[in-house]
């Protein structure tokens, strides 16, 4: 399993730290994300080989619509790429989520094998918690 954690800080940028395919976890931690930097983070998402997104914290079923909408206009301009699947998860706790992402997010012909956990705005606090929660899970625990 491949996993990377990323902190989102402005001016907003996705690139996608692993090659090919992947599940992310979208933490939103900023409240005052702008229309435009929604829409430019989920065009490079959709962009980047993001299989399944999962959108946690701050408006996070505006941000399932968000990448959904990108993914929409990507098809519509041409630009084939895999169906990328999309849930939000509003007032679930980190660990419920991360579970979710582990070993629910295969789908189709799509099982995944690396996982992305994506803080935008925040301290990172969001992260310090993923990253201790996969490691009880690495050592035979639940994340």
């Amino acid at each position: 399993m491949e996993l990377r954690f990323l902190h989102l800080r402005r001016p907003y940028r996705f690139e996608a730290p692993i090659e090919g395919e992947f599940v992310l976890l979208l933490q939103i931690t900023d409240a005052d994300v702008t229309a435009e930097e929604q829409r430019r983070l989920s065009e490079a998402i959709v962009a980047s080989g993001c299989r399944y997104a999962l959108c946690r914290g701050v408006e996070c079923s505006s941000w399932d619509d968000s990448i959904d909408d990108a993914a929409v206009a990507a098809e519509i301009d041409g630009t084939t790429r895999p169906f990328l699947m999309t849930t939000w998860h509003e007032d679930e706790p980190l660990e419920d989520v991360l579970e979710f992402m582990l070993e629910r997010t295969a789908f189709d012909d799509f099982v995944p094998t690396a996982f992305v956990v994506a803080e935008v705005g925040g301290d990172g606090r969001t992260l310090a918690e993923a990253r201790a929660a996969m490691e009880r899970a690495r050592r035979g625990g639940q994340p």
